[in-house]
């Protein structure tokens, strides 16, 4: 597979360049022609891995992945226009894509309730875990909220992101074509 990737600030042409390329040329835009944001955004896959080894902790690693999780499942309902109709830019198999993808970077997981995470619920996140720790007989840090995880090493990781993103494009694309442009 070959892929082009525009990059550029926003507003400075990098879109034009995407659509030219992709409605002068048989390369193929397997987004509907809308930009491809799960690398670089504040959740996406470049997150991922400085939280994983440029910035590790037990708990960033564990939020990183925490708001990757949220992000994809907000990319899976992703409608946007694409010639005056709303549709679903993401395939529907991202979710169980993306869920197979984690369980390949990871090498340790456990539930946890940490205080970075506690402190950041909802008053009504804190009295329903007050309620449920009185009904179960649970302390509140008992209750399991999110994962904890410790990454596989960074070329395991490097690997498995790039089969990754191999398989989302391929289940992007209508037809089979081996040139890709993204944005």
């Amino acid at each position: 597979m070959k892929v082009v990737i525009t990059i550029s600030p926003g507003n400075s042409g990098g879109g034009a360049v995407h659509d030219f390329i992709n409605s002068n040329t048989n390369y193929t835009s397997p987004f509907y022609g809308h930009e491809f944001r799960l690398l670089q955004d504040p959740d996406g896959l470049l997150n991922l891995y400085n939280n994983f080894f440029e910035n590790f902790t037990l708990n960033n690693s564990s939020n990183a992945l925490n708001k990757f999780k949220i992000y994809i499942d907000s990319l899976s309902q992703l409608k946007m226009k694409v010639n005056n109709q709303d549709v679903k830019i993401y395939n529907k198999k991202i979710s169980e894509l993306s869920r197979k993808y984690i369980k390949k970077i990871i090498t340790i997981e456990y539930s946890a309730l940490p205080q970075f995470y506690s402190l950041q619920l909802s008053f009504f996140e804190k009295v329903y875990l007050k309620i449920k720790s009185k009904l179960l007989n649970k302390k509140k840090n008992h209750q399991n909220k999110i994962k904890m995880v410790v990454p596989v090493e960074k070329k395991i990781f490097i690997k498995e992101t790039k089969k990754f993103l191999q398989k989302l494009i391929k289940i992007q694309l209508k037809k089979k074509n081996n040139k890709i442009i993204l944005d």
